[in-house]
């Protein structure tokens, strides 16, 4: 059994395909946005950290900053992964916990008090993201705020550059210069560029960076101005004591806009913590105004866990009662499958002896017919045994006949032999005696008659008949 938490099992399969399919949106846009994010962080890079720009030394202490956040923002995503992960764990225990289906208030007290941890936890993540959030807001605000005011600055200097044209450029320039909202050394340092021709003071780009290394080399010395006429042949000695004087001014006024610059850094310090202060009251305010609405919404989630705990209820009385009737319901059966299986048991048991007896009488079968099996085998064994003795006695026979005959043979030649040497044969020639027989030869055929009908035809030798065509 499974207690069902959700009756409804219909809308909730609707509302997992819209959660799945606004899931599958909100990825894709947060695809999407990485890879801007990706290809914006990529021009900014090759901008900015460029080895060729000229103002590479002043955007160190920006490059570092930038790893730091990168750094503290890789390791707040990690810790962000792992308390979803654990959240996500929760989940999967809760739902396996629900489908073991077990009954009871030890049952119902651990699922109550594993989604009042689940949601503990879930609230108190929500919290800490929207106060994460809301101090990232209150940042971009100062940003954009700041950034408005470059805009405006900016736009204001365009605007004045773009108001004359001709002869009057140099002035108006300087003019824009002074009336902006800038330290004082920053606009002498532009208005000094704007006179003196930029940053190479009117030469190209070439000749001034040779003029520099010969002066960096020999560290402005007396031997400066000789090696660096010779190297510049395009730019008299006066030109080169004039581009070192100007050099000289130019590296001063840089160093006093370099300490305006910090100066007014701090100053809008702390005119940004100040904002930060304002915001401060107003998020206190903001702050208990979202106090009023947890309360209220805990109040609200309060009030929907009665509802669900008395719907718990219900469903384990019907739960119980349900168990009730399948309690009888299975007793019954258990007492029809025993008598059943009483029944079943008298017919194995009737089917047993029945068995006992069919392998008795066939045991009995077997037994005589090996009885009768080994008598006819030691009747066989003993007729064997007659013809093996009835055999051997023809054989002695025929063999003593055998030897009385070659001795009769040998007795018949010795006497012919002894009567050639008593008489001598003479013998008339006679063709017709070619196809007579020869006395030996009449004798042995003779002999061969006596042997063949001296014994009875009923004493002959022959082949047993088997046992089983015996009576046959």
């Amino acid at each position: 059994p499974r207690v069902n938490a959700h009756p409804s099992s219909d809308k909730e399969g609707c509302g997992s395909h819209t959660d799945k399919k606004k899931k599958k949106e909100i990825l894709e846009e947060l695809f999407q946005l990485q890879v801007k994010f990706n290809t914006v962080e990529r021009e900014r890079s090759r901008h900015l950290y460029s080895k060729r720009h000229e103002f590479q030394t002043l955007f160190y202490t920006l490059e570092e900053t930038e790893t730091k956040l990168t750094k503290q923002r890789n390791t707040e995503g990690y810790e962000l992964k792992q308390q979803i992960e654990k959240i996500r764990s929760n989940v999967a225990h809760f739902k396996r916990t629900l489908h073991e289906g077990k009954s009871g208030s030890l049952f119902v007290e651990k699922v109550k008090q594993t989604l009042e941890d689940i949601e503990a936890s879930l609230l108190a993540f929500k919290e800490k993201q929207k106060d994460i959030y809301e101090q990232l807001l209150r940042e971009e605000n100062i940003v954009l705020q700041e950034i408005s005011a470059y805009e405006r600055r900016i736009e204001s200097w365009l605007t004045s550059k773009s108001d004359k044209t001709g002869s009057h450029v140099t002035s108006s320039v300087v003019k824009s210069v002074e009336t902006t909202s800038m330290p004082s050394e920053v606009v002498a340092f532009e208005r000094f560029l704007v006179q003196t021709g930029g940053h190479n003071g009117g030469w190209d780009e070439y000749d001034h960076q040779i003029f520099l290394k010969i002066r960096n080399k020999h560290h402005a010395g007396p031997s400066f101005l000789d090696i660096a006429v010779t190297e510049i042949p395009t730019h008299t000695p006066e030109d080169i004591e004039q581009h070192e004087h100007w050099y000289i001014e130019y590296c001063t006024l840089l160093d006093s806009k370099k300490k305006a610059i910090v100066k007014w850094k701090k100053a809008k310090e702390n005119e940004r913590l100040q904002m930060k202060t304002g915001i401060k009251d107003e998020m206190k305010e903001s702050q208990s105004k979202r106090n009023n609405l947890l309360e209220k919404e805990k109040q609200e989630r309060f009030s929907k866990l009665s509802d669900w705990k008395i719907q718990k209820m219900k469903l384990q009385s019907e739960e119980e009662r349900r168990l009730k009737l399948e309690k009888e319901k299975s007793i019954k059966q258990r007492k029809k499958e025993m008598e059943r299986q009483s029944v079943v048991k008298a017919q194995i048991e009737e089917y047993s002896r029945r068995k006992e007896e069919e392998r008795k009488v066939k045991q009995l079968e077997d037994e005589a017919r090996a009885i009768e099996a080994r008598d006819k085998c030691r009747i066989a064994n003993k007729q064997i045994q007659k013809f093996q003795q009835r055999d051997t006695h023809s054989l002695h026979e025929k063999m003593e006949r055998l030897s009385h005959r070659e001795q009769e043979e040998m007795e018949k030649r010795a006497r012919l032999e002894k009567l050639k040497q008593t008489v001598t044969v003479k013998v008339s020639r006679d063709p017709a005696r070619l196809l007579q027989l020869t006395a030996g030869w009449k004798e042995r055929k003779k002999a061969e008659a006596e042997i063949l009908f001296s014994g009875s035809l009923l004493n002959m030798p022959k082949r047993a008949v088997p046992s089983w065509r015996q009576g046959l």
